[in-house]
């Protein structure tokens, strides 16, 4: 087997299994970080608690949290089937820009040195 062939070989495998890989690893992170939101063993839920504070502050954290991270584990499952690309994608991108709303409401927990 030359180069190329090994080349070719190696392209086919990554077309084939390079789709799947990212869904089970999109299902995972999700997943994962929505259950520790929901069992409140989150690192991040000081910030989730600032932000809902800034603004949706008439919900209780602790419901939010659950209600979070239930929202987290369903887009992770949504990943995992190709026919639901469709749904997924504009709940991630609501959650992307839910995830990158700290630096713009919360830059004293955002922007400070250690």
């Amino acid at each position: 087997m030359n180069i190329a062939q090994f080349d070719h070989a190696v392209i086919r495998v990554a077309e084939q299994y390079a789709m799947p890989l990212a869904r089970v690893s999109f299902f995972v992170v999700f997943a994962w970080f929505g259950v520790l939101k929901v069992l409140a063993l989150s690192p991040a839920i000081p910030l989730v608690d600032g932000l809902l504070a800034e603004t949706l502050p008439f919900i209780a954290p602790a419901t939010f949290h659950i209600l979070f991270g239930l929202f987290e584990t369903f887009i992770g499952t949504l990943f995992l089937f190709p026919r639901m690309d469709r749904v997924v994608m504009p709940l991630f991108l609501f959650h992307m820009v839910t995830t990158f709303l700290p630096l713009a409401l919360l830059p004293a927990a955002t922007w400070s040195a250690p």
